[in-house]
């Protein structure tokens, strides 16, 4: 039995190319200074006076944060590129970052990401959970939730990240992989979609 020339070099390509979009190569960036730019103002209202402080943050793939502090709360404002307004609003009742770690697709153009937000639990301590965002170049979401105490969180939400595709629908509520703890319960609570 002969092979035809080009099916045996279809095969052949279909063997080496991935299936899947992702690249292996994640991308990270800051969601504090130096890397993040001060609005105009902000020296006159320093985080520890309860004063409203803004950061303009780079992105990958053109992808822009404004990360704005206001007493105990803060948000990060997330607009991809050439869009003129934010698409997603992340909000955590302490911090947001220190960085973003970005996964991009073979295009370059990030299909997830992952950011940890962060609490203070009523004793004071302060506690994080890993949100895992959705990205399209039209919208974001947060898809899951992952508590940063559990084992290998961080591994965890890579894995969810490296599950989602440009097309993944957003659920209403953050699914929280792993124990739904407080610290998950309260973090994917906050930032459900509207």
């Amino acid at each position: 039995m002969r092979f035809s020339p080009v099916l045996f070099a279809l095969a052949t390509i279909s063997l080496v190319v991935p299936v899947s979009s992702a690249s292996a190569e994640t991308k990270v960036t800051s969601l504090n200074q130096p890397a993040c730019k001060g609005a105009p103002g902000n020296a006159a209202a320093a985080r520890h006076d309860h004063g409203e402080v803004i950061y303009h943050c780079a992105g990958a793939h053109g992808w822009r944060i404004r990360k704005t502090a206001f007493g105990a709360y803060v948000h990060a404002a997330f607009t991809p590129s050439g869009a003129s307004k934010p698409v997603l609003t992340l909000s955590a009742p302490y911090d947001i970052g220190p960085r973003i770690e970005w996964h991009p697709a073979g295009n370059g153009a990030p299909f997830a990401a992952i950011v940890r937000l962060h609490t203070r639990l009523d004793s004071g301590k302060t506690a994080s959970a890993l949100a895992v965002l959705a990205l399209s170049p039209r919208s974001a979401c947060v898809s899951a939730i992952i508590d940063g105490a559990a084992t290998d969180a961080n591994g965890e939400a890579r894995k969810v990240a490296a599950g989602l595709t440009n097309s993944t629908a957003c659920p209403a509520v953050p699914t929280i992989v792993g124990p739904p703890t407080e610290v998950a319960r309260e973090l994917a609570d906050r930032n459900k979609r509207e």
